[in-house]
């Protein structure tokens, strides 16, 4: 029988308390649904083109916005963005808004990362080492809050909606810089929760 180190320990039971945390927020947001869906103007989702579908029957799409770091970036590149964004604000004609929000840091890759290098080492120092640094990024995924912007915009059916996009996704999604990206349709959800429940965290 494999007796587990304290720092096993320890990490195993910070893996339970988080999954009984993120079990409860869960339940939570279930009981909060249907009073939600009483008071926001999303009333239906598209899977196959993953937009949601407003009370009139406008469609809403998200897109993710790539955020730079400007102080580090070339004049050049700044100005070619500048540029982008400023041929598609002059010429988009259908409504959008660009919105923030703080979601929490995702490090699920490195924590899989860690989780099979920590299986294969044999030595204990090392195995130490590599269970501390697991923690820490198991920390900074409850506690540490990043913030991340996006475009909404609207379109009146689904072929004026594939016309927004595509001129959207053309003009910000260019190979050498994209300055938007696609998200998942849960991760679309996330934001349409988080901008209808202010207090509740993600």
């Amino acid at each position: 029988m494999k007796i587990k180190s304290k720092s096993e320990k320890k990490r195993a039971e910070k893996k339970e308390a988080a999954q009984a945390k993120k079990q409860q927020k869960k339940i939570e947001a279930k009981a909060q649904a249907n009073f939600v869906g009483e008071l926001m103007p999303v009333v239906g989702y598209n899977a196959d083109y993953d937009v949601f579908v407003m009370e009139d029957g406008t469609i809403l799409d998200i897109l993710g916005i790539h955020a730079k770091n400007l102080m580090s970036a070339a004049e050049s590149e700044i100005t070619y963005d500048i540029m982008c964004w400023d041929k598609l604000l002059k010429t988009f004609a259908a409504d959008l808004t660009i919105i923030c929000f703080n979601f929490p840091t995702d490090t699920a890759q490195q924590q899989a990362y860690l989780s099979r290098k920590i299986e294969k080492q044999k030595n204990p120092l090392l195995r130490d080492i590599l269970l501390q640094k697991a923690a820490e990024l198991e920390w900074i995924s409850q506690n540490r809050k990043e913030r991340e912007f996006a475009i909404c915009f609207y379109s009146r059916n689904l072929d004026d909606y594939r016309k927004n996009y595509l001129q959207i996704y053309s003009q910000l999604s260019s190979p050498a810089a994209p300055l938007c990206r696609k998200l998942s349709g849960e991760k679309k959800k996330q934001i349409i929760y988080n901008l209808y429940n202010k207090n509740c965290a993600i």
